[in-house]
C-alpha cells in the first residue's frame, strides 16, 4: 500500500475529513468491524492476537477534519500496521452513493449525476458528490429487508482504496479516471432534491416504500389540558414563529450578523461563534459549520440543532422574550401575551375567616355525602355476591367512589378545620399524612379534643411505650423476612408448623403485637401506606382523607433486571414438566421481544409481544410461576441470628430474582391490557431491563376520598391515575385562598446564581465559592437586621450543608422537600427562599411515561413567556401536559409550599418575604429586582459594626485589596432594596406603610447603637461607627479588642451609647456617611484606573 501518510496529507489538502480504517476487530466477533473507523491497540498477551480498537466518537470528524498532525500519526500507523483509508462524510457536505445491487446499478447511473468520482469494493460502486442541502444518512431496503442503496451524508463514512476489502482480499479501486486525491470538494458535481428524488423514484420500482420497516407508531400527541392550555398556545404560537422564520429566511438571517455568513443555494452558512470550537480554533479560522435552510437548522460543527428562535437568542445574546420579540418584528408577527400564572389557582383571594369557613363548608359537605356512597357500594357487592350465587344478574357497573380535592393555601387552617369536624364524626376515617412524626401531632390534637385515634407504626418505628427499642423487637429476624421478600407476619412472627403454633419469643414485648390489640375508632397512618393492603388487624373505614400530597409514593423504585437471566434452564423443583417449559419458553420469547426492542429504540414494543403470542392472560399466567419459587420455608419463629442469616444468604439472591421476574410479567400483563403501541414503564438499554412499575392506591383503601393539599397535582388526571379511577372521578372541591396582610412584603430577586450548576454543587463539580459567599453575605445581612428575632431559610440541602457553619445562630434552615405540615417559622421576622427543585427534563419526561404507560416525546424544557411582579421573563414548561404538571408539583409546588412556612394570612406585625430565584409564581404584591452581590457593607453588617473610616474598614474586615470593588457593589448605585435601606435614613424615618410595594417599610428596623473612638496619637481624630449590638454581643470589650487587634494601636477613646440609636439624626448621619465614603472609594479606583489606561495609551 503506498505512503499513508501522503495520502491523508492530500485528502485534508482536497477539503476532505480523512479516517483510519481497523483491519478487524478485537474481539473478532463483533460484526461490521474491518470496515469501521479504528486505531490499532497492540498485542493481546494472552493469545498473541493484534488488536483493534473502534476510534471512539469518530462521527465528530463529519463536521470537523482531524488536524495534520492527527492525520500524520494515522497515516504512521497504517504504514507500520495494516488497515485502510476513509473519509467522514458530511463534512462541506460530502455524499457518496453507494450501490452494490446489481440489478440496480444502470437504473441509478441514469438518473444520477454525470460523476466525477467513483470506486468499486466487493461489487457495484460508490459515486461521491457535494450536497446542495443538507441530509441526514439514509439505508435504503426493499420489502424483504435486503439492501439496495446506502445515501451516505453526516455521521457516516466510506472506505477509500487502496484499503483491502475484508470480504474479497483484494484493495478497493477507482472506476474513473479522476479520484479524491486529485479533486477537490469545489470540484464536485452537485446533487440537488431533484437528483435525490429521482434516486427513490427508481428504488421504488425495485420494492423499496417510504415507510422504514418496523417503525414504531409515533409517540401520540399530548391530550390538550385546561390547565395547560395558555401553556398549549404558547407553544403553538412559538411553531407558527419558528416556521414563519424558516419559510422566510431573507426577512431575518442577515441579521444574525454570523462570522462568515453566505448564501449556499437556499441555505445560508455562517459560523456559531457562542461555543467553543472544539480544536481550539479561533473565529476566523472556523468553518462555516451553521446551516440555517428551509429544512432546518443545524451546527455540524457540534451536531446540535437549533430552531430560529434559538440562534437569535445566541446570535445576539438575547433573552429568550427578547430574542422571539426581534424574530416577530422581522416577520411582522405580534408577539403573545404572557401565560396565566395562578399556581393552579382559580377563585379570588378572600379574608381569613371566609376562607376557613369555605374549608370547613367543603370538609363537612364531604362527610355528609360518604353515607350515600357507601351504601352504593356494597348494593354493589351485595349484587355481585347473589350473582355469583346463581340469584340474579352481575351489577352492570361499579360505582367509583367520589375523590373531593380540597385546595388551600399553605396557612389558612385546613388540619384545624379537619380537627374540628372529626372530632364530631361517628364514621370511622382513614387519615394519611406525609410522616410519623406528623401523624403524632395529627394523632395528639384530636386525642386533646376527645377523639378515639390512634397512630399506626411500622416494623421499624420507634414503640412510644419503649422509645429505645422498635415496635418489631427481633431485628435480625426481621431483617431475614425483608431480605427474602416474604410475609414478615406469617413468618417470623407466628407460624403453624406440623399443627403446633409458633410465635416469636418476644411477642409478649413486642411493640408491633401490642398494636395489633387497639381498636380505636379512627386511624392515622403515613401516607406510604396507601399503596400497601389494609393491615388485616384494621377494621374497614367508611371515609379517608389524604392531608397534603400522596402521588409521590405511587412511582415503584426502578429495578433493573439482566437479559441473562432470562437464558438457560428454570430453577425450582415446585413445577411440574409442563409448567417448566411453559415458563422457560415464556422467557425465550421475552428475551427475543426485548432484543429487538431495544434494537428499535428501547422502549418495549407491543408488536414484538404480538409476534411471539405473548397476551396478557399468558403474562399473568407466568408471573404466577415464577412467584411460586419465592420460598419462605426456611424462615420459623424463635431462630437463633446466625440461623436467620444463613436462610438470608441461602434463598435472598434466588427470590429477588424470582420477584423481579413476577413483577415484569405483571407489568406485561398490564401493558397488554392498555392499548399503547410501546411501554412508558419497561425500557431495554444494553444488556438489562429496566422496570419502573406505577403502584397506585391499594383497592382497600377505594372509599370516599378527601384530599386536602396546598398543591396538589394541577392536573387532576393523575389523582386518577393514582386510584387507578376513570378521567374526572377527582374534582376540586374549592380552591381557597386567603389574602395576605398589607404589611407582608414580598420581593423576588432575579439573575441570581442559585442553581447547582452555578453554585457549583452537582457531583464532579468545584464549589463556585464566590457565588456561594454571596448568598451566604445577603443571609447574614438580612439576621444583622431582625436580630434578636430569628429569620427563616430554606434552600435544597447541598447548598445547607455547604454554609450551615457559616449562618448566624438566629438563622433557622430548613431544605426543600421535608417542609409539608411544619410550623416552626410561624414567627420568624423573615423568610429567604433560595433557589429551587428544578428536575432533569429527561426525568419527568421518563416519570410520566411510568404514569401515562407509553413514552412521551422527549422535547425537554421549552421557554415560554410569563410575568414575575411588573417583569417579563422566560419560564421553562414542557409541551406535554403530564410532563408539565410533575414539573410543577417539584418546582412551583415546592417553592409554595416553602412560602406557606412563613403562614403569612396569621400575621399581625410585618414581616418580609425574600425569594432568590427565576421561577414565576402568583404571589399578593410581589415586586421583581435584578441581583446584586452584596458588598463592603454586608460583611461590616455580618460582623455587627459598621465602621465611618474607608481605611479602617480595609484595615478591620480585611478588605484592603479588594475594597475598591466590593464598594462599587454596595453604594448608592448598587441594589436599592438592603445596602441602600441600611445606609440611608428612609429606614429610620419611614413610617410603616401599607402599600406592598415598598419592601423597605415592612422590615424591622436595626437595633443599633453609635460609637466613637480614637486611636492613640495627638493627632488622630475621632471616628464614628454604629454598633449591631445583637449581632457583635460582646459589647465595649469586644468592640475595643477588635478594633486594637485589626487596627494595629491602642484606642485613646471608645464611647459606646447604653441607649439604642435607632432613630437618631446621629445613627442616621453615620450610614450616610459609610455610604458616602464607600462611594468615594469606589470612584477613586475608577479615577486610578483612568489614569493608568491614560498612561498605557
Amino acid at each position: 500500500m503506498p505512503d499513508s501518510q501522503t495520502y491523508f496529507e492530500q485528502l485534508l489538502a482536497n477539503g476532505f475529513s480523512p479516517l483510519p480504517i481497523s483491519r478487524h476487530l478485537y474481539p473478532t466477533d463483533r460484526p461490521g468491524f474491518g470496515k469501521a473507523p479504528g486505531v490499532y491497540g497492540g498485542v493481546d498477551p494472552e493469545t498473541g492476537a493484534v488488536r483493534w480498537f473502534l476510534l471512539k466518537e469518530w462521527q465528530h470528524y463529519c463536521a470537523a477534519p482531524a488536524s495534520i498532525h492527527k492525520a500524520h500519526a494515522w497515516g504512521r500507523m497504517i504504514n507500520a500496521h495494516g488497515g485502510g483509508i476513509g473519509v467522514a462524510c458530511g463534512y462541506r457536505n460530502l455524499i457518496a452513493i453507494d450501490v452494490d445491487h446489481e440489478a440496480l446499478i444502470e437504473p441509478i447511473r441514469k438518473v444520477l449525476p454525470t460523476f466525477m468520482v467513483a470506486r468499486r469494493g466487493k461489487k457495484g460502486f460508490a459515486a461521491y458528490y457535494r450536497g446542495a442541502e443538507v441530509w441526514p444518512t439514509k439505508a435504503y431496503d426493499d420489502a424483504d429487508g435486503r439492501r439496495l442503496l446506502d445515501f451516505l451524508a453526516g455521521g457516516s463514512q466510506t472506505v477509500l482504496p487502496p484499503t483491502v476489502h475484508k470480504d474479497t482480499g483484494l484493495p478497493y479501486e477507482w472506476i474513473t479516471e479522476r479520484t479524491l486525491l486529485d479533486t477537490s470538494i469545489d470540484q464536485l458535481p452537485t446533487l440537488t432534491q431533484a437528483d435525490k428524488d429521482a434516486i427513490e423514484a427508481v428504488l421504488k420500482t425495485f420494492g423499496w416504500q417510504d415507510k422504514p420497516k418496523h417503525q414504531p407508531s409515533p409517540v401520540p400527541a399530548p391530550a390538550r389540558s385546561s390547565w395547560h392550555s395558555d401553556v398549549a398556545d404558547q407553544f403553538a404560537f412559538i411553531d407558527e414563529v419558528n416556521a414563519a422564520a424558516l419559510a422566510n429566511l431573507p426577512a431575518w438571517v442577515e441579521g444574525l450578523n454570523l462570522p462568515k455568513g453566505h448564501w449556499q443555494g437556499q441555505a445560508f452558512r455562517g459560523v456559531a461563534w457562542w461555543r467553543n470550537s472544539g480544536s481550539g480554533r479561533d473565529t476566523a479560522a472556523r468553518a462555516a459549520n451553521l446551516s440555517i435552510s428551509p429544512s432546518g437548522i443545524k451546527d455540524f460543527g457540534a451536531n446540535e440543532g437549533y430552531t430560529p428562535t434559538k440562534v437569535v437568542k445566541y446570535a445576539l445574546r438575547l433573552s429568550w422574550p427578547e430574542a422571539s420579540d426581534w424574530l416577530c418584528s422581522r416577520l411582522g408577527i405580534a408577539p403573545p401575551a404572557p401565560i396565566s400564572l395562578r399556581n393552579g389557582s382559580k377563585d379570588a383571594r378572600k379574608p381569613l375567616p371566609e376562607a376557613r369557613g369555605a374549608v370547613r363548608s367543603v370538609i363537612a359537605d364531604f362527610f355528609d355525602a360518604v353515607p350515600a356512597a357507601i351504601a352504593a357500594r356494597r348494593c354493589y357487592d351485595n349484587e355481585r355476591t347473589l350473582a355469583r350465587m346463581g340469584e340474579g344478574r352481575f351489577p352492570l357497573w361499579v360505582p367509583a367512589m367520589p375523590i373531593c380535592v380540597l385546595k388551600v393555601e399553605t396557612g389558612v387552617g385546613k388540619s384545624h378545620e379537619l380537627a374540628e369536624v372529626v372530632s364530631v364524626l361517628e364514621r370511622p376515617a382513614a387519615i394519611f399524612v406525609p410522616s410519623h412524626d406528623l401523624a403524632e401531632q395529627t394523632a395528639a390534637g384530636l386525642r386533646a379534643r376527645g377523639v378515639s385515634i390512634e397512630v399506626y407504626r411500622g416494623f421499624e418505628q420507634r414503640d412510644p411505650l419503649s422509645p429505645d427499642q422498635k415496635m418489631c423487637r427481633n431485628g435480625p429476624a426481621y431483617e431475614a423476612a425483608r431480605a427474602l421478600g416474604v410475609s414478615i407476619r406469617s413468618t417470623i412472627c407466628e407460624r403453624r408448623i406440623e399443627g403446633i403454633l409458633r410465635r416469636c419469643p418476644l411477642a409478649d414485648e413486642c411493640g408491633a403485637e401490642r398494636q395489633r390489640k387497639l381498636r380505636p375508632r379512627h386511624w392515622v397512618l403515613p401516607a406510604a401506606m396507601l399503596t400497601l393492603p389494609r393491615p388485616d388487624f384494621i377494621p374497614e373505614f367508611d371515609a379517608l382523607v389524604i392531608d397534603e400530597s400522596f402521588i409521590g409514593n405511587c412511582v415503584a423504585k426502578t429495578i433493573k433486571i439482566p437479559l441473562a437471566d432470562l437464558v438457560g434452564p428454570v430453577d425450582g423443583s415446585c413445577y411440574s414438566v409442563a409448567e417448566r417449559a411453559a415458563l422457560q419458553r415464556g422467557r425465550q420469547h421475552l428475551l427475543e421481544a426485548c432484543l429487538e426492542s431495544e434494537r428499535q429504540g428501547g422502549w418495549l414494543l407491543r408488536a414484538e409481544l404480538n409476534h411471539r403470542a405473548l397476551d396478557g392472560d399468558h403474562a399473568g399466567y407466568l408471573a404466577l410461576l415464577e412467584r411460586r419459587r419465592i420460598d419462605d420455608s426456611d424462615l420459623t419463629p424463635g431462630m437463633t441470628p446466625a440461623a436467620l442469616r444463613n436462610a438470608a444468604k441461602k434463598r435472598g439472591v434466588a427470590n429477588k430474582l424470582a420477584g423481579m421476574l413476577a413483577d415484569l410479567w405483571n407489568e406485561i400483563e398490564l401493558f397488554r391490557l392498555e392499548d399503547h403501541d410501546s411501554s412508558g414503564r419497561i425500557r431495554i438499554d444494553g444488556s438489562e431491563i429496566i422496570l419502573t412499575r406505577l403502584t397506585p392506591v391499594h383497592r382497600d383503601w377505594h372509599i370516599p376520598t378527601l384530599a386536602l393539599d396546598a398543591t396538589p397535582p394541577p392536573d387532576t388526571r393523575l389523582i386518577d391515575m393514582a386510584f387507578g379511577a376513570p378521567d374526572g372521578t377527582a374534582q376540586i372541591a374549592a380552591d381557597v385562598l386567603a389574602q395576605w396582610p398589607k404589611h407582608i412584603a414580598v420581593r423576588q430577586y432575579l439573575g441570581a446564581p442559585v442553581s447547582k450548576n452555578k453554585l457549583g454543587l452537582r457531583p464532579g463539580q468545584k464549589l463556585a465559592k464566590q457565588n456561594v459567599r454571596d448568598i451566604v453575605r445577603h443571609v447574614q445581612m438580612r439576621a444583622a437586621e431582625a436580630a434578636p428575632d430569628r429569620i427563616g431559610l430554606i434552600g435544597e440541602k447541598p447548598l445547607l450543608d455547604v454554609i450551615r457553619d457559616d449562618l448566624p445562630a438566629n438563622v433557622s434552615p430548613l431544605h426543600f422537600g421535608k417542609l409539608a405540615g411544619l410550623n416552626n417559622m410561624q414567627d420568624v421576622a423573615g423568610l429567604i427562599v433560595v433557589g429551587r427543585n428544578m428536575p432533569w427534563h429527561s426525568t419527568m419526561e421518563y416519570d410520566a411515561g411510568v404514569w401515562l404507560g407509553r413514552p412521551v416525546a422527549p422535547t425537554g424544557f421549552e421557554k415560554v413567556r410569563a410575568k414575575i411582579g411588573e417583569r417579563n421573563v422566560s419560564v421553562d414548561r414542557h409541551r406535554d401536559p403530564t410532563v408539565d404538571a410533575l414539573r410543577w408539583l417539584i418546582t412551583e409546588g415546592g417553592l409554595l409550599q416553602a412560602v406557606g412556612r412563613l403562614r403569612p394570612h396569621r400575621r399581625a406585625a410585618p414581616c418580609w418575604l425574600e425569594i432568590i430565584n427565576d421561577v414565576a409564581l402568583d404571589l399578593p404584591g410581589l415586586v421583581a429586582a435584578d441581583w446584586k452581590a452584596p458588598g463592603a457593607l454586608a460583611v461590616m453588617m455580618a460582623a455587627g459594626l459598621v465602621l465611618e473610616n474607608s481605611r479602617h474598614v480595609g484595615l478591620v474586615f480585611g478588605l484592603k485589596k479588594h475594597q475598591a470593588e466590593q464598594a462599587a457593589t454596595s453604594g448608592a448605585s448598587s441594589c436599592p432594596d438592603f445596602s441602600k435601606r441600611v445606609l440611608h435614613r428612609e429606614i429610620w424615618t419611614s413610617a410603616p406603610n401599607t402599600a406592598h410595594t415598598n419592601l423597605t417599610d415592612n422590615r424591622s428596623r436595626p437595633k443599633t447603637c453609635r460609637i466613637r473612638y480614637r486611636k492613640a496619637g495627638a493627632r488622630n481624630r475621632i471616628n464614628n461607627g454604629v454598633l449591631l449590638p445583637h449581632v457583635m454581643t460582646g459589647g465595649p470589650a469586644a468592640v475595643r479588642e477588635l478594633l486594637e487587634t485589626k487596627l494595629g494601636t491602642k484606642l485613646a477613646v471608645l464611647e459606646i451609647e447604653r441607649a439604642r440609636a435607632m432613630d437618631t439624626a446621629y445613627g442616621r448621619s453615620i450610614f450616610a456617611n459609610a455610604a458616602r465614603l464607600i462611594e468615594e472609594v469606589a470612584s477613586e479606583k475608577d479615577d486610578a484606573a483612568a489614569t493608568v489606561e491614560r498612561a498605557v495609551d
